[in-house]
């Protein structure tokens, strides 16, 4: 099982439970991909919060270096516009599903 992200364009769990502020999109070790709320995940796959949240961050993790590998591979990266270099993160930040506060994190960084 991988936690591929977490999204709140989608408020229903596959069990039926509605009203959820979102659902975990993971896929099953057979590639087939569910909406699950989290309570449903760690019953599912009989894990605890720590491990739950052990599996959400090791997936994100994942895409934060996929994010900060192909920036550092951008024209936008060696770039002196500064609003290039906005726009072609805010345009990888979409395709990873990263949190904007990370990606000012990994901004910053690049200019250390």
């Amino acid at each position: 099982m991988k936690v591929l992200g977490f999204t709140d364009s989608k408020t229903e769990c596959e069990c039926g439970k509605q009203g959820l502020k979102g659902v975990y999109v993971v896929e099953t070790s057979e590639g087939e991909i569910l909406n699950l709320g989290s309570s449903c995940v760690k019953k599912k796959w009989g894990l605890t919060q720590k491990q739950f949240t052990s599996k959400v961050k090791d997936g994100y993790n994942v895409n934060l270096s996929l994010a900060n590998a192909e920036y550092e591979k951008s024209k936008s990266y060696i770039s002196d516009n500064d609003n290039d270099k906005e726009l072609e993160l805010d345009s990888i930040r979409l395709r990873y599903n990263i949190e904007y506060k990370h990606l000012n994190r990994m901004y910053r960084a690049f200019y250390i």
